[in-house]
């Protein structure tokens, strides 16, 4: 079986005078490691020797924390048979390099641990460390190993050639390999040698656990191989459970000796005398607790009764003050806490982790050996279903299961806030405990007298929050995504506005939890999608988040080009870039504003995608951009020449385009030329000049008219005559009809008598009621200053959309809604003609006052304008919106 390597650091190419490579010899938490000198030269060299030949199986390099070389390279050298090691006739032969991070993502506080798997033998082992990475914290250039740890076999004596009688002692040599009580084990078990690596082996172990206690451990782990040997099952149990305590209370010591030794070199004393104090206290309690020196069995063999062990090192006893120093600390500690209970319904003993943070962890996925199968990981998503004949309630049951290693080692800065037993809610299988710890955590968040986190740094608690909710996005049982949420709202306009922390909280905040609620909003379940999109819009629109642009910026990074991207999470993508384009500035100068450059490389790849569930929602966000930047969009997209016509999708871009300038289609262009010859010959005759869009809808008026006089023509020989509708002579928005109606007489009844229509209080136009939203956020001069509420859909002004966001002035849309008494109307032309004639109070009251007010000015009339878009029926005329140059548009 691999075991740890004992080595020598024999040559080292530079070495800080206060960092020895000599220091890479011994592990422990106080280790300092290696680091080269300042402003050396590259590469630099470590060179190991280990005392004997080994057959290398892993090679762990735990890296500083910013001094971070860019790679390291692997060389091994071998010393044939008969010869003593020497480095001067060694040659080393390369086995590979393993890369390292620059460790940004961390804000170099982690140190990286690269595990490397090798199957080499020899007696040195050289590492060759590249140019560093460049940090702001690395000012001299350096790079630094804190430790190396070499694990192997040691290889038995080769076999000596120069021997005559190489056969005379075949036989004792195959019969002790073939003996079960051999020392080395039978030649099978030679041949087939597991490659199991002891937990005690890493080099995890060594820099996290106390000297003291990952001794007694090892003693401990011995006396339980040979227990098992024995057959002393009862023994062996108990040593297991002990030995398993041992592992927390040996990081717990180990960050005591850490503390106690910077205190050292701080020449704070005091303080050093103070841990060393703690340290003494604890050790003691613990060993008690655990009856170690029974367990060793100093005073001989004892038989140990069959009971189980329930013990856990308790929390570090209050620290004493000057006045009860002298007094030792209560055994009985449950009855003298003041830290209140975590979780109500569980009724377990406190656990001693609730302040106890990793020193650094490694990385997470260099662990990768220690790992179960993930044929054996693999668990239903929600086991919160009772195992079928016990018969005790869930509350009398022993509550979450305990956190593994990688998961204690991930949390640990999380169980310094808010202790072990809450972490171990939020990482249980069953639903119903991950759902407690978000709820307490949420109370916590929003409570103005919290109990856990009220002496605890404020940054630090956000911090170790956000982690808690990032786990609670991502979970898919949606009470637990839906609590995680409402501890993420708690705390960006609760907790962190309370405590008045800097933005680089609140961007940490946004950067962390915008890419899961991103995918969340890409889910299959439409409740999850539906709740992660408004949770972003929320999020976007706050005050100090929109300025900061993390929104933007995590909606418009395109996939990448080898990403499996399903059809859902692209349509969810773009929807919520559609959203976003209602609420925050385009191509502004401003922090915090959407850019045409980015949504289109989201949007480009999406209007070739398989999928036309895909295809919609992006050809329609083009359009919705166009509307705002025109060329711009243009620019990205393939010339308008028939050749890219011949393409369905860029025909129907390319004519939204001409829609949306008001120019005809090339449909209506190869169709209706006299039409539009009509309309300029009109325009000219008025003497006005009208947008091109109104003087091709003027056009199809008249050929209505046309065709309503040759209708007429060809009824004249029926019997009964039909009442002929003079247009003219009528409002095509109320419908109604005066001899009196000029085309004065029309713009005047327009602007102050129309129950239909209304002046915009932005850009003096006249619209129609039922338009008001539309031409806020499409038409009207300062339509910037515009957005479109995400819950009701109403157009308002950006600098109150938070404001009447956040209180909910308004309920989710469910139809048309009149801007004037915000009353619900069904579909239709005619239910908004009978609401403002006859049931609006508000309109009713505004044509009152119209009509005693002074007539407006004919420049005021001239920019008249309606909203268009269909032929309505006659009952309300057969077109929209009439100003001075006669029909506007046709709807």
């Amino acid at each position: 079986m691999p075991t740890k390597i004992p080595f020598q650091v024999v040559y080292s190419s530079s070495a800080d005078d206060n960092h020895r490579e000599k220091e890479l010899e011994f592990h422990s938490p106080t280790t300092k490691g290696w680091q080269s000198s300042r402003f050396c030269l590259y590469p630099q060299e470590l060179v190991l020797l280990m005392k004997e030949s080994v057959r290398i199986r892993k090679l762990q390099i735990l890296s500083h924390q910013f001094m971070i070389s860019s790679k390291v390279e692997v060389l091994i050298s071998k010393v044939p048979s008969g010869q003593s090691p020497s480095l001067l006739t060694s040659k080393f032969q390369r086995l590979g390099y393993v890369g390292l991070s620059n460790n940004e993502n961390t804000d170099f506080k982690a140190r990286e641990l690269k595990s490397i798997h090798l199957d080499a033998e020899g007696h040195f082992v050289k590492l060759v460390l590249h140019k560093n990475h460049v940090n702001k914290y690395n000012i001299y250039n350096q790079v630094g190993l804190v430790a190396v740890n070499v694990i192997g076999d040691r290889l038995d004596a080769p076999f000596d050639p120069v021997d005559s009688d190489s056969l005379k002692h075949v036989d004792s040599v195959v019969q002790g390999y073939m003996s079960p009580n051999a020392v080395n084990g039978p030649v099978w078990g030679r041949i087939n040698k597991p490659d199991y690596i002891s937990r005690m082996d890493d080099l995890a172990f060594d820099m996290y656990q106390d000297v003291e206690t990952a001794a007694l451990i090892r003693k401990l782990d011995e006396r339980k191989r040979g227990a098992v040997k024995e057959e002393r099952y009862d023994y062996a149990k108990k040593l297991t459970a002990v030995i398993s305590d041992l592992y927390k209370v040996g990081e717990k010591l180990g960050k005591y000796e850490a503390e106690k030794k910077k205190a050292v070199e701080s020449e704070d004393f005091d303080l050093a005398m103070e841990k060393k104090r703690q340290s003494d206290e604890f050790r003691l309690y613990v060993y008690k607790q655990l009856d170690i020196q029974e367990l060793l069995e100093l005073d001989g063999r004892k038989i140990h009764e069959h009971r189980p062990i329930n013990i856990t090192p308790p929390p570090l006893p209050p620290i004493a003050t000057d006045q009860n120093r002298q007094h030792p600390p209560p055994h009985h500690h449950e009855e003298g806490r003041n830290t209140p209970p975590l979780l109500a319904p569980i009724k377990r003993q406190p656990s001693p982790r609730e302040d106890t943070p990793p020193l650094i962890s490694p990385r997470k996925d260099d662990d990768a050996d220690d790992r179960p199968l993930p044929a054996l990981n693999k668990r239903p998503l929600e086991a919160d279903q009772e195992v079928e004949g016990v018969k005790e309630p869930p509350e009398n049951t022993d509550g979450p299961e305990p956190l593994k290693e990688n998961d204690l080692r991930a949390a640990g800065f999380v169980i310094e806030i808010f202790g072990e037993d809450l972490v171990q809610h939020a990482y249980s299988k069953q639903w119903k405990y991950r759902q407690e710890a978000m709820e307490n955590v949420e109370k916590e968040m929003s409570s103005d007298t919290p109990q856990l986190i009220s002496d605890k740094d404020p940054k630090a608690v956000v911090k170790a929050t956000v982690f808690l909710v990032q786990k609670g996005i991502k979970d898919q049982v949606f009470s637990v995504f839906s609590v995680s949420l409402e501890v993420l709202r708690s705390l960006v306009k609760t907790y962190i506005p309370q405590h008045k922390l800097a933005k680089s909280e609140i961007s940490h905040v946004a950067e962390k939890t915008t890419p899961p609620l991103l995918t969340k909003s890409g889910e299959m379940a439409a409740r999850s999608r539906d709740v992660a999109t408004a949770m972003i819009m929320e999020l976007a629109v706050h005050k100090d988040i929109k300025l900061l642009g993390v929104i933007p910026d995590h909606a418009t990074r395109p996939f990448k080009a080898k990403q499996q991207v399903s059809p859902r999470m692209y349509k969810s993508r773009i929807e919520i870039i559609e959203k976003l384009l209602g609420v925050l500035e385009l191509d502004s100068d401003k922090p915090g504003s959407l850019s045409t450059g980015n949504i289109m490389r989201v949007v480009l790849p999406a209007l070739e995608h398989t999928s036309g569930d895909v295809r919609d929602p992006a050809s329609r966000l083009v359009l919705e951009l166009y509307k705002k930047v025109k060329d711009a969009v243009r620019d990205y997209l393939p010339p308008d020449e028939p050749a890219t016509r011949k393409n369905p999708l860029y025909r129907n871009l390319f004519d939204g385009f001409d829609r949306i300038d008001g120019k005809p289609t090339e449909a209506e262009r190869k169709g209706g030329s006299e039409l539009h010859f009509l309309a300029l010959r009109v325009s000219v005759e008025r003497n006005v000049i009208l947008p091109p869009q109104i003087a091709a809808l003027q056009a199809q008026l008249q050929a209505l008219r046309d065709m309503a006089g040759e209708s007429n023509k060809a009824g004249n020989s029926k019997p009964a005559k039909e009442e002929q509708i003079d247009v003219d002579r009528m409002c095509i928005f109320c419908g109604e009809k005066n001899e009196s109606f000029t085309e004065e007489m029309l713009d005047m009844h327009y602007w102050k008598s129309c129950p239909m229509l209304k002046r915009c209080d932005h850009c003096a136009q006249v619209i129609e009621i039922s338009g008001v939203s539309e031409h806020l956020l499409t038409e009207c001069e300062s339509s910037g200053k515009f957005a479109q509420c995400p819950r009701c859909k109403d157009a308002v002004l950006k600098v109150d959309l938070e404001e009447h966001f956040a209180k909910k002035k308004c309920s989710p849309s469910q139809g048309p809604r009149c801007v004037l008494c915000n009353k619900t109307l069904g579909k239709g032309d005619e239910a908004w003609s009978k609401h403002l004639k006859e049931e609006c109070a508000s309109n009713k009251a505004r044509l009152q006052q119209q009509s005693v007010s002074k007539a407006p000015s004919q420049a005021s009339l001239r920019s008249t304008r309606g909203r268009g878009g269909k032929t309505t029926p006659l009952g309300r005329g057969v077109g929209k919106g009439r100003g001075k140059g006669g029909v506007v548009k046709l709807r």
